[in-house]
Formats: structure tokens, sequence, C-alpha cells
């Protein structure tokens, strides 16, 4: 753990290529708020980590003093458990934290415009942008503005919200798909249900606050692969979705009492709610992606620490180490 400082920028990655993390990253030292703390935090992906360690120090040599970066390997193969590792060991105490994706690039003055946006709105304990480009986005970004809602490519959150999450013990269920609206639902229940109702206007929304994506060819197997897979992690999601309104609205449980797992999360809900489980597994992919989303999976190597694999800061404020 650091001191505190001013603000800090995680970039979660896992299947990204070299390059394109490092454009991430990047992208995300540039859009820094002077004094930052910028973690890339890999997981799953020993080799990923790896080669970052070796390409990082001579391509961000060159990047502008003010930030420090820290590079992490997390051995367990999950976002939900990176996202709760940063907060419990990782995140260096900052009163602001930017949460990017390891294939998104922020625009210059992207965390400055959430900044700015949150310090005239001091009630409000998170905001988020909207996406540019990439496949869906013009109907994402209006969706978003009209109903709200937090995109996990890049949002921000107080230290208020992120100190009262650890102080509580909260984690997001490992395997969780939709990681993202599922802090949105704490957050705008005020991470209390059984006092507060919904409230939409806790996290804010600002379009001006955006980054960008690579296009892929949608004809490469690859790609088609990967869209099936998107599809049985969606179909999942709306599992997951019913699993956490149910926890929230109906049971009016806290946020730190959902099961450890997705897996425990979303047959909790089936067991109690078989007529909605049967209208929503009527599909052959709902019914897979359930049969899926079920499975046991071993988690034992979530017990297994972050690794500080590399440290090291623009313009030579900072000399560069691996271990």
């Amino acid at each position: 753990m650091r001191g505190p400082c001013a603000s800090s920028i995680a970039v979660f990655s896992s299947r990204e290529s070299p390059d394109v993390l490092l454009r991430s990253v990047e992208a995300a030292w540039l859009a820094a708020v002077p004094g930052s703390v910028l973690d890339v935090i890999v997981n799953g992906n020993r080799e990923l980590a790896e080669e970052c360690s070796q390409v990082f120090p001579s391509a961000l040599k060159a990047m502008p003093a003010g930030v420090d970066l820290r590079l992490w390997f997390i051995a367990c193969a999950d976002k939900a458990h990176a996202w709760n590792t940063y907060l419990h060991q990782i995140w260096p105490g900052s009163e602001l934290a930017f949460f990017v994706d390891g294939y998104a690039r922020l625009r210059p003055n992207s965390c400055s415009i959430l900044a700015q946006a949150l310090q005239m709105r001091p009630e409000i304990p998170a905001a988020s942008g909207t996406p540019s480009s990439g496949w869906g986005a013009a109907k994402m970004r209006a969706q978003m503005l009209s109903e709200g809602g937090i995109h996990g490519n890049f949002y921000a959150l107080r230290a208020r919200a992120l100190n009262t999450l650890r102080d509580r013990g909260f984690r997001l269920p490992l395997g969780l798909y939709r990681t993202d609206p599922a802090l949105a639902a704490v957050l705008k229940f005020r991470l209390d249900p059984a006092r507060y109702e919904w409230d939409d206007h806790q996290v804010y929304i600002d379009p001006d606050a955006s980054w960008d994506v690579d296009s892929r060819p949608w004809w490469r197997l690859s790609v088609l692969r990967g869209q099936y897979q998107r599809r049985l992690r969606q179909y999942q999601g709306v599992f997951e979705n019913r699993a956490l309104r149910d926890h929230l609205a109906r049971q009016k449980r806290a946020p730190e009492e959902v099961p450890e797992t997705v897996s425990e999360l979303i047959r909790g809900w089936g067991k109690d709610n078989p007529d909605e489980l049967y209208r929503v597994t009527r599909s052959f992919l709902a019914r897979r992606a359930w049969e899926r989303g079920v499975e046991a999976r071993d988690w034992s190597d979530k017990d297994i620490p972050p690794a500080l694999i590399l440290e090291c800061g623009g313009a030579g404020k900072l000399p560069f180490s691996g271990s």
C-alpha cells in the first residue's frame, strides 16, 4: 500500500496483446491528473505480464513526469477478483479512482472532465464516461444518457465510496460478468438498500468523457467465435442482473452479503424463482449460459496475493525496476 494521492487509475487486462495494452496505458498516462498512480493489473495471463515488464521500460521512458506506474500480476483469471484485489490490496487510497479496461484508450481530457464533474457535485459518489467508437457505441451512448449506469470501459469512484466498500468487506462475486452494472446498482442504493430506495442520480454520466477502441473485422473466425462466447456471457448477465436485483431490491440485503461466487448467486436466485428462471432459459443459448454459469469452479488461486512486477515513472522521475 502507498500513501494517499490525489487520484489513481486502474487499467485491467487479461487477454489483450502487449501492444494493445501499451497503447491503453500510454493514453491513460497522458489523461492522468498530475500526481496520479497508474496501476496496470493483469489477471490470469502471466505471459502478458512478463512481456509488458520487458516492453514498458523503454516504451514509457519518454512519457511526461508526474505519474507513477505499477504493473501487477494476479494469478486468478477473473475480472471480478481482480477488481476485489485492487480495492482491498492495491488501491493507493486516492481521493478519486478511475477504472479503465485494457483495450480502451482514454481521450486526453477524460480524467479531468470526470474529476471536474464530481467536484461540482460533491454529493455524488461516481461518474461514468460514454463510448464514442466501437460496435454499438452510439446506441450505448444514447441509452446511458437516458437511463444512467456505469460503463466498465471508463468510470470513476470517490474515496468515500471505496472506503465504505472496503471497510464493510464488500466483494464482487467471483466469476461475475457484469461487474459495472453490479457496482452501479450498489451505488444507486447508496450502499444500503435497507435504508434507501434506488436513486439514478448517484452516478453522473458525462457525455464529454470518452475513449476509443479498435474495431475488429466481423468476418474473421476468431471474432465470430468471440461473439458466440460474448452472447453466452450476455445471457449470464441476465441471470446476474435478476439475482442482484432480488438480493438488493426485494430482499433489501446489504451488498457485502452477496454470495462469494456467481454460481452461488444465480443458483440461489433460480431456486427461489423457478418460474422466472424457466421464462428466461427457453432458448438454447440461454440454457447453455445457465449450465455454464452454475458450474462449480476451483477458486483456490484467489488466495495468491498480487505480485508487483514493475514500478516506474515518466521522464526519469523514478528508476525502472522489476521483480
